[in-house]
């Protein structure tokens, strides 16, 4: 039987497994399928980026795409300047998982704004 998280360790939990996500780009829905944490919920995942964000691991980007009914939110990762002591992965894992190819989760009209506004190479 597993044992419930406390809600420090649910929170770098979910840090670490967005992190671990293939590719540069990772969204709440994407998150939930590919790593199949569905008791995981939106508020938590969005803190976990924030959290992410000021350790300088990427940002979390929202914009509108046509024919889109709701604005996108994505998270952009990106490697640090100095490696932070308060994660558990190695910089190797990260940019090991980074490098890999972006899921089809995030679709051409979200890939071509993330690439027209700088975000993604």
């Amino acid at each position: 039987m597993t044992k419930p998280f406390h809600s420090q360790e649910k929170l770098e939990f979910v840090k670490e497994n967005v992190l671990l996500i293939p590719g540069p780009v990772t969204s709440f829905r994407l998150f939930r399928r590919k790593r199949n944490l569905r008791a995981i919920s939106e508020p938590e995942y969005h803190r976990a980026t924030t959290l992410l964000e000021a350790d300088g691991f990427g940002r979390t980007v929202e914009f509108r795409i046509p024919r889109a009914r709701q604005p996108c939110k994505v998270f952009v990762k990106s490697t640090p300047p100095t490696w932070p002591a308060n994660t558990t992965l190695s910089q190797e894992q990260f940019e090991s998982a980074l490098n890999k190819e972006i899921y089809n989760d995030i679709t051409e009209p979200m890939r071509i704004y993330l690439r027209e506004n700088g975000l993604l190479a």
